[in-house]
C-alpha cells in the first residue's frame, strides 16, 4: 500500500537555448504622434463641455444645498438650547424633591 503522498523525485537541468532572439523596436513615425494629440485634444474638449454642463447643474444644487443645510444648523442650535434648558429645569426639579 502506497501512501496517500508519496513523494516523487524532480531533477532540473537547464538547457541553453540554441539562438538568442533579438527584438528590436522602432517608434512610431511623426503622423501617429499628430495623430494621437489631436484625438486626446478632441476627447479634452468633449470631456471639458461636459464638465461645465455639471459644474453649472452643481451650482445650482450647491444653493439649494447650502440653504438646506443652514436650517439644519439651525435646528440642531435650537435642539441644544431646549436641551441646556430641560436639563437645567430637570436638576432644579430634582434638588427641590431632596
Amino acid at each position: 500500500m502506497e501512501a496517500k503522498h508519496a513523494k516523487q523525485e524532480m531533477s532540473f537541468s537547464w538547457v541553453q537555448p540554441e539562438e538568442v532572439e533579438h527584438i528590436s523596436y522602432e517608434p512610431p513615425k511623426d503622423d501617429f504622434y499628430k495623430a494621437r494629440i489631436s484625438t486626446f485634444e478632441r476627447e479634452n474638449a468633449q470631456l471639458r463641455t461636459e464638465l461645465e454642463k455639471r459644474a453649472e447643474w452643481y451650482g445650482m444644487g450647491r444653493d439649494a444645498f447650502d440653504g438646506r443645510q443652514r436650517e439644519l444648523v439651525d435646528e440642531i442650535s435650537k435642539l441644544r438650547d431646549e436641551n441646556t434648558k430641560l436639563r437645567t429645569a430637570l436638576i432644579r426639579e430634582a434638588i427641590r424633591d431632596v
